[in-house]
């Protein structure tokens, strides 16, 4: 196991979580902008704000369909069982990883092992009779 690899993955998940931030700010330069300029740019600011960080941290929009419908994860754990699933995920990353001797290559396949885990977890869930619902604000 590498601690690099866990590193890596940890910095590709803060990234995620200050980037929304960073996009609701960079939201607002909208106003300044042309009409279709700024439609475009709040479609893009709105998906890495809003959509992305609830694929990524997945634990409280989890629902079952059919008429047993509800939250997969208890309310009051999911949460910590996302960072229990990250957790793994970075551990499993961190194996092979030990063997990525540059900093690019490592970043580089830690961003493509949770894009990778995001749509793999979202291919998942219909399968096992749930759905995501996002949240908007």
């Amino acid at each position: 196991m590498s601690l690099r690899g866990l590193v890596a993955i940890v910095l590709i998940l803060w990234l995620t979580w200050m980037g929304s931030v960073l996009a609701f700010v960079l939201a607002y330069a909208a106003a300044w902008l042309p009409r279709r300029l700024a439609q475009w740019w709040l479609s893009e600011t709105g998906f890495v704000a809003i959509v992305w960080p609830q694929w990524v941290f997945f634990g409280p929009i989890l629902f079952r369909t059919g008429e047993n419908g509800g939250l997969v994860l208890p309310y009051m754990w999911a949460g910590a069982i996302n960072v229990a699933f990250w957790v793994l995920v970075a551990a499993l990353f961190s194996v092979p990883a030990r063997h990525l001797q540059r900093p690019a290559i490592l970043f580089a396949a830690a961003l493509s092992t949770v894009v990778g885990t995001v749509y793999a977890v979202r291919s998942i869930v219909p399968i096992l009779g749930w759905k995501m619902s996002l949240e908007f604000p």
